[in-house]
């Protein structure tokens, strides 16, 4: 696979990543002036759980997909692909139908554990979207194992625009009824955004097919359905219990955070308004560059079928995914780092009441941003060249770590919700050094330091002059002094970057894109 179709793959995900991820921003934004710290906390105390539970049902299977497809599409084999799609398109669609289920019996029993009985008609609203995010995962992971992006992309888009204008509709409309009602609009649009995406990337499929029909019609499948069902429990389950652990500790936040606080002097109220700023607004606005840098580890996966072989090839791939993953993450991260006083007023002056906690709590997490990314390149490598036991070992003892340091020092009066930043911070850390050790034990870990300085002398640069900036524009209107820090950040950003020859892998691939181009005319 030619690296140019690896950056082309990752950029068409960072763009459409960018896109969601502002149309989320904006989804979030009035979210959280409908129904203020305690509706949000609401709301994340049951989406942990539904995340928990979507991946038995979908999360870390579009990588064993597209792992299955590619290696059949690098064959010829298409019929075997188109096959691996059916065959996990109904498996995923069963355990789907199966978990939210089980989520609809267990809905108020969680909502008791969790001291908040109101919330168990959230639950069962939604179990409903389980079984289609299943059906989307498999789509996306056979687009994935052809290295076409393009459907994942559009229905990430489409997921994002539907959850904002249904989500928010329906949570305003409800809101006269109480914040737990508006609460559940907003739930409700997140089932819809869900429903609108399979169809999109249903509608992908069709024209893909009648891309591929030719040579659909001149393979043909040797392999039974039974043989490729064990190929993907024996691809998938591995990377599902890997990508199960996340949301595992994200669920125990949920079920401990509050009762621990509670114990560390903390009323429940209170409690429950500071987990909603650290999980719902500090947490969404480092999820940005990691979602973003999750799309390197997407297009990286696949990227490793064909090299297993040629630890030189291998290297050299990965090498490339680490240093895009840091030039897309390590400037957020210096923004995030030295904008915190600027970002919340702008984004939640008005809708959370203790905005100097969660400057301070982003402030604390900002700084890992690069370490969280590192690390989701790095499971999807050992996912990639079949260690995912590995990457499993890895993440459940980075995890034993977080859950001893969560319950250690959030009950601490002291350091309160602290505690749980910091016990994320650990579990990236550990998570980290023990994915290292393996790689570098394999031979399969290489970061050319000298390809990244470009990237962390911008990055630095832009720092300074966002730091001086904001003291410069101190005396002005918060709403006109963001909008141009950015601007200058990003200018100083790119045009550094741009003298120092860090835009050299993109110039190059531009470069070559318009070669093809080229030559497709005269042909």
């Amino acid at each position: 696979m030619k690296n140019s179709v690896f950056v082309k793959s990752v950029f068409v995900l960072i763009i459409a990543g960018i896109m969601a991820k502002v149309i989320g921003a904006i989804y979030r934004i009035p979210l959280t002036w409908i129904l203020g710290a305690e509706g949000l906390g609401f709301y994340q105390l049951i989406y942990p759980i539904f995340a928990l539970l979507l991946v038995l049902s979908s999360t870390g299977t579009p990588t064993a997909i597209s792992t299955m497809v590619a290696e059949r599409i690098s064959k010829g084999q298409y019929a075997s692909a188109k096959k691996i799609l059916k065959i996990s398109i109904v498996t995923l669609l069963i355990i789907g139908v199966f978990v939210g289920v089980i989520l609809v019996m267990l809905s108020s029993v969680l909502a008791g554990l969790q001291q908040n009985p109101t919330i168990m008609p959230l639950y069962i609203t939604i179990a409903f979207a389980i079984p289609f995010v299943s059906v989307l995962s498999a789509y996306r992971g056979y687009f994935q194992g052809f290295m076409n992006m393009m459907p994942t992309a559009i229905s990430q888009i489409v997921e994002q625009v539907a959850k904002l204008v249904f989500g928010i509709g329906f949570a305003l409309w409800l809101l006269q009824y109480g914040v737990i009602y508006a609460t559940w609009g907003a739930v409700f649009g997140v089932v819809v955004s869900e429903v609108l995406a399979v169809f999109c990337v249903m509608l992908c499929y069709f024209k893909h097919k009648k891309q591929f029909k030719q040579h659909l019609n001149l393979s043909t499948c040797t392999e039974s359905g039974k043989k490729l069902l064990g190929e993907f429990f024996a691809h998938s389950l591995p990377i599902v219990l890997c990508s199960f652990v996340l949301p595992l500790l994200q669920m125990i936040d949920s079920l401990l955070v509050v009762k621990l606080l509670n114990i560390g002097g903390v009323e429940i109220v209170q409690a429950t308004v500071m987990w909603g700023i650290c999980s719902g607004v500090v947490g969404s606005l480092v999820n940005l560059p990691v979602a973003l840098t999750q799309s390197v580890a997407v297009s990286v996966a696949p990227n490793m079928r064909d090299v297993n072989d040629n630890k030189q090839i291998t290297q050299n791939k990965i090498d490339n995914a680490c240093v895009m993953a840091i030039n897309i993450s390590l400037p957020l991260e210096i923004v995030l780092f030295s904008m915190a006083g600027v970002i919340i007023p702008f984004l939640y002056q008005q809708s959370i009441t203790d905005v100097d906690l969660a400057i301070g709590l982003l402030m604390v997490y900002a700084p890992f941003v690069v370490v969280i990314s590192l690390v989701q390149v790095q499971n999807a490598v050992l996912q990639g060249l079949k260690f995912s036991k590995i990457a499993l070992r890895n993440v459940v003892l980075a995890g034993i770590c977080k859950v001893v340091s969560l319950i250690c020092l959030t009950t601490v009066q002291s350091v309160n919700i602290y505690g749980l930043v910091l016990s994320n911070i650990a579990f990236y850390v550990v998570a980290y050094v023990l994915n290292f050790v393996s790689l570098k034990n394999k031979r399969c870990w290489k970061i050319s330091f000298l390809r990244v300085v470009p990237g962390c002398v911008s990055s630095v640069l832009m720092g300074v002059f966002l730091c001086v900036g904001a003291f410069a524009f101190e005396m002005l209107s918060v709403y006109i002094k963001l909008p141009l820090l950015l601007f200058i950040g990003a200018s100083v950003y790119f045009s550094t970057m741009w003298v120092m020859g860090g835009l050299n892998d993109v110039k190059n691939w531009f470069t070559s894109f318009k070669k093809r181009v080229y030559k497709t005319k005269i042909g």
